[in-house]
């Protein structure tokens, strides 16, 4: 029986985690940059020192579970795909997280950790986007994930 997410819909079981094994090293290095992103948020408006609190938690088990699920090879930037998997409230709670984690890099000099991640979304982006094209206007199946 597949998992219920928060609006309702049914998800297929997640894949085992993100690990060099199942997932292209794109996805690894989004993820480690979600979760620097997520922490430097969680320590400035939550005022957490070493683990992140339970919301926080929450939601990076739910945007990295996104993230494992995603269709599309290479994934392109959320703000930019044609599928929005993100339940409305996930969607305005990252936001928030990246606006404050952006500006707080920006100012802390972590120019790198913001260059990195929007070259990454630029280089994927087209390619994903024009993927999806291709193949008529739908993402890739599941059959096609599982292969």
């Amino acid at each position: 029986m597949p998992d219920k997410d928060s609006t309702g819909a049914g998800l297929p079981p997640a894949p085992a985690r993100l690990s060099p094994e199942t997932q292209p090293p794109l996805r690894l290095r989004e993820a480690v940059i979600l979760g620097k992103f997520i922490g430097v948020y969680c320590r400035n408006i939550h005022k957490t020192t070493g683990r992140i609190c339970p919301e926080c938690r929450q939601l990076q088990e739910y945007a990295l579970r996104r993230l494992e699920l995603c269709p599309y090879d290479p994934k392109p930037a959320c703000r930019r795909c044609p599928t929005h998997c993100y339940a409305p409230d996930y969607r305005a709670r990252i936001r928030r997280v990246m606006k404050h984690s952006g500006i707080h890099f920006v100012l802390r000099g972590r120019l790198d950790w913001l260059i990195k991640y929007f070259l990454l979304t630029r280089m994927t982006d087209r390619g994903a986007l024009n993927r999806w094209r291709r193949q008529g206007g739908s993402p890739a199946t599941e059959a096609s994930l599982s292969s």
